[in-house]
C-alpha cells in the first residue's frame, strides 16, 4: 500500500514523510516476532529485569550525583567562551566539547555518561579541566577515580546483575512453561489450540531465583547436625 500511494502520479509525497511510513511498516515485523514463543519469553523476562534492577541503577545514579556535584565545586563555571586559559586546549575546542563540563549539577552528568559508554576518559576532557583548574593534575585524579568507581566498578556490577537476573529468569520462565503445559488438561482446548498459563514474576521473584543456590546453601547451615551415637 505504501509503495502503491508512493508511486502514484497523483500523490506528492515528501522523503522524510517516506522514512515515518516505511518505520511503521517495520512496525509490522514486531507483531510478527510476537508470534514466536521464544521471542514472548525474552520480552516477559526484559521487562521482569527491569524493575528488578531499580536498586542497581539507584546506586549507580547515586555515584554519578556525587561525581557530579564534586565537579560543580571544582570546576564549575571555569568552562566558557573567551577564557584564555582553554586557548590551549586546542583538541577540546576544535572537537566542540564545551557542552561537557560542570557548570551546573544537571550538565555534569553529560561528561560522566559520555566516560561509561566509551568505557573510558576522554583525552581532550581531562585535559581541559587541567587547563582550567589551579591545581596540576586535578582533571586526572578526577577523571581517573569516576573510570574506577564508575564504570570499572558501577557499571560491571550492573552489568553482571542483568546477565545474572535474565539467565536465571530464563531459566525459570522456561521451567515453568514446562510444567504448566505438561499439568494443564488440554481436553478443553479446540483443534489447533492449546491451553497455556503464565505466571507473573515479581522483582522478589528475580532476586529467589538468582540467589536459590546461596539460600538453599545457607538454609542447609542453619539445620541442625545430629551426631550419631
Amino acid at each position: 500500500g505504501t509503495a502503491l500511494y508512493w508511486a502514484s502520479p497523483l500523490t506528492s509525497v515528501s522523503s522524510q514523510t517516506m522514512h515515518y511510513l516505511l518505520i511503521l511498516r517495520l512496525m509490522r515485523l514486531i507483531l510478527l516476532l510476537t508470534n514466536l514463543e521464544r521471542f514472548r519469553t525474552l520480552g516477559k523476562c526484559i521487562a521482569t529485569i527491569v524493575p528488578a534492577s531499580s536498586g542497581v541503577l539507584g546506586v549507580l545514579f547515586a555515584s554519578a550525583a556525587l561525581w557530579s556535584s564534586f565537579g560543580v565545586q571544582a570546576f564549575g563555571g571555569l568552562v566558557y567562551d573567551g577564557n584564555p586559559a582553554l586557548e590551549e586546549a586546542d583538541d577540546y575546542v576544535d572537537a566542540h566539547f564545551q557542552i561537557l563540563n560542570f557548570n551546573d549539577f544537571s550538565m555534569g552528568f553529560f561528561p560522566l555518561f559520555a566516560m561509561i559508554v566509551s568505557g573510558g576518559p576522554y583525552p581532550e576532557l581531562v585535559g581541559a579541566l587541567d587547563h582550567v583548574s589551579q591545581f596540576d593534575g586535578a582533571g586526572v585524579l578526577f577523571y581517573f577515580s569516576w573510570y574506577v568507581v564508575g564504570v570499572l566498578v558501577m557499571v560491571n556490577v550492573f552489568s553482571a546483575f542483568v546477565i545474572d537476573a535474565f539467565l536465571s529468569q530464563y531459566d525459570v520462565d522456561d521451567s515453568q512453561r514446562k510444567d504448566e503445559l505438561s499439568s494443564l488438561d488440554q481436553s478443553f482446548a479446540g483443534d489447533g489450540f492449546r491451553i497455556v498459563a503464565y505466571k507473573a514474576s515479581t522483582r522478589d521473584d528475580v532476586y529467589r531465583s538468582m540467589f536459590a543456590d546461596d539460600l538453599r546453601e545457607f538454609a542447609d547451615q542453619l539445620k541442625p547436625t545430629t551426631s550419631s551415637k
